[in-house]
């Protein structure tokens, strides 16, 4: 990075910080998106090209594929997470490392990502404004499961408290990471497809593909955020120096990365 050091950080130099540690090692990251990515998408092409019987219970599969990508989408955030923890932190990234890790965490992370998603429902059915409170209130729950080993109702209440008094930091880099990444998103799948074609299967492929490219990035500056929220809550800093220059008493600050 061209600024490793720990430190609180403004909306862009966050996403900076994300963009700066995925080009340190983009194939590390890219491999951890498709650890939680490619089962998913043979589960897919499978359905796509499935009998007929298989069509008719195309509502059900649905359903299923549905909830299969939320959980995809937190296992994957948690590989990404916890390697591109170990970069930020000065450590050397081990993927394997990373997958051992969150193994055993993996239920809840599995159930923390599907009632993350339904609290977002709910506040997006409600009104549009409960919904980015919400989302940006449970920013790290992710994040704390896999770094800190909590269990999910204390992720969700820890995620709370350091949202506390930072919301509009935390929506609106959350935004902006997230309005890089549909852009890049439609670019490199319109660049794909021209190339490519426009079958099922080729769209799928090419879905596939641009997340496993892009999304890193997303939950690498969710990690940032994480950070940042504990430096400017809990000196985590300082914790974090105090450690390095071997002072006696310093709190443990480091998370509990397996």
């Amino acid at each position: 990075m061209s600024d490793a050091r720990l430190r609180a950080r403004s909306t862009s130099e966050i996403v900076d910080a994300a963009f700066s540690l995925y080009r340190q090692q983009p194939l590390v990251y890219m491999l951890a998106a498709a650890a939680g990515n490619v089962p998913y998408l043979v589960g897919t092409l499978l359905v796509q090209n499935g009998s007929a019987s298989a069509n008719l219970a195309t509502s059900g599969i649905g359903v299923v594929l549905m909830l299969a990508s939320i959980v995809i989408y937190g296992l994957m955030s948690a590989a990404v997470i916890h390697v591109g923890s170990r970069a930020y932190l000065g450590e050397t990234p081990d993927l394997g490392e990373s997958i051992r890790a969150i193994l055993p965490r993996t239920l809840t992370i599995l159930g923390a990502s599907i009632e993350r998603t339904i609290l977002y429902s709910i506040g997006f059915f409600v009104l549009v404004i409960p919904f980015f409170w919400v989302f940006a209130r449970y920013f790290a729950v992710i994040p704390i499961i896999t770094l800190e080993g909590s269990k999910m109702s204390k992720a969700f209440k820890r995620s709370a408290q350091l949202s506390d008094g930072r919301k509009g930091h935390i929506l609106g880099t959350l935004m902006l990471v997230w309005v890089i990444y549909f852009v890049a998103a439609i670019g490199l799948s319109a660049m794909m497809g021209l190339v490519l074609g426009g079958s099922q299967v080729i769209t799928t492929l090419l879905s596939t593909i641009v997340t496993i490219v892009i999304y890193p990035v997303i939950a690498l500056t969710e990690m940032v955020l994480y950070y940042d929220a504990r430096i400017r809550s809990e000196g985590f800093d300082l914790e974090r120096m105090a450690q390095e220059l071997g002072i006696d008493g310093a709190p443990d600050g480091s998370p509990r990365a397996g």
